[in-house]
Parts: structure tokens; C-alpha cells; sequence
């Protein structure tokens, strides 16, 4: 009976140290699988100075892509922002809301501009990092430099010397050329990590 007794007590012993090593096996495998995961993602943004070439495929052929964008990926560090939304985001802005802008308010006085401010004070906060009249004011007499009629982008560059890694986003002047020949220089700050109504990429 106690040899019965013995056995028994060995055998669940055996079954329980058994149930423990596969239980460590299962743990430490799903652990280097989740290490394995993280690294994938981060790797993913951590934007190298080579990153974005492999973007550029599935950003839609009428985007235009900024002259020097490996310079500032090359600062964009563990960004969270896809270099897609980065490249759609200034494309929309270049070619949609600085024409607007400048069709509004390229004969407005300074008054009008402010004006103009605080009936839209909402909206032009969508994409600028503008705090008050006054910086609206200017940004837009940045715009008026431009003289043409209708206005057209021909060309977008990250200007080399003004991109800089801060802790919490990218930032860099952007040298915008219209109708080939009309250029203004605008500050795009891209955030790292994503922010709130979609404010990842902002002008000023």
C-alpha cells in the first residue's frame, strides 16, 4: 500500500514538474515573441535617413515629395507619424490652403487679417500653430510675397540647415516654389508620438 501510495505521490509530482517546464517553455517563447513584435514596430518608426524611400510607393503619384526628406527623416527619431500622412498632410496644405488663404487675404490690411483670424480662429488651428492675431498676421504676409493671380506648386524642400530633432517633435523650414519662380519659406513641426484631432503635422 505505501510502495501504491509512493508511486502515486511520485507520479504527480512528475506530472507537476512537466506542467512547469512547459509552462516556462510557453512563457520565455511568448516573450521573445512580443520582443521580437515591439522591435518590428519601432523599427518601423524610427524613420532612418533611408526609411522613407520604401514609403514613397504607396503615397499617391500627384503628392509632391519634399526635396530633402532623407535629411529629415535622418532627424525624425522614433516617430510615430507615417511618412505617408507627413507627405499628404504638406501636399494638402501647399496646394490647398495656402491658395485659399492667399486668395482671401492677399489685398487684406492688417485689420482684416486679424479679422479674418478670429472668424476662423478654429479651423486655421486645424494646421497652424498660430497663438494669436498677431502670428496670423505674419504668416500671411509671408504668403503675400507671392504676386501671381492663380497660384501653383512647383517644387517643396526641407531646407537643409533648419531641421532639427527636439524632444517631442521634428522641426524645419519648408522652401515652397510657385508657378516655378514664386518661393516662400513656411516651419512644419512633426510630432513624434500622435496627437489629438489629428494635429501630427503642423505649420507656422
Amino acid at each position: 500500500m505505501k510502495t501504491k501510495k509512493l508511486l502515486r505521490i511520485l507520479g504527480i509530482l512528475i506530472i507537476i514538474i512537466i506542467i512547469a517546464v512547459i509552462t516556462i517553455i510557453l512563457i520565455k517563447n511568448y516573450q521573445k515573441n512580443n520582443q521580437k513584435d515591439e522591435f518590428e514596430i519601432s523599427d518601423k518608426v524610427y524613420n532612418r535617413a533611408d526609411f522613407f524611400d520604401d514609403d514613397i510607393d504607396y503615397v499617391d503619384e500627384d503628392v509632391i515629395i519634399p526635396d530633402n526628406s532623407y535629411l529629415f527623416f535622418g532627424e525624425y527619431i522614433n516617430g510615430r507619424v507615417e511618412p505617408k500622412e507627413i507627405y499628404e498632410t504638406i501636399d494638402k496644405f501647399t496646394k490647398k490652403i495656402i491658395p485659399k488663404l492667399y486668395d482671401d487675404l492677399k489685398e487684406a490690411s492688417d485689420a482684416d487679417i486679424s479679422n479674418y483670424y478670429d472668424k476662423n480662429e478654429k479651423s486655421i488651428k486645424k494646421y497652424l500653430e498660430i497663438y494669436d492675431a498677431e502670428d496670423f498676421i505674419v504668416f500671411i504676409k509671408e504668403i503675400k510675397k507671392l504676386k501671381s493671380d492663380e497660384i501653383n506648386v512647383t517644387g517643396i524642400e526641407f531646407v537643409k540647415d533648419t531641421i532639427k530633432f527636439m524632444d517631442e517633435y521634428t522641426v524645419s523650414k519648408l522652401k515652397v516654389t510657385y508657378n516655378d519662380d514664386e518661393v516662400i519659406e513656411i516651419g512644419v513641426k512633426v510630432f513624434r508620438r500622435l496627437q489629438e484631432a489629428n494635429r501630427n503635422v503642423v505649420f507656422y
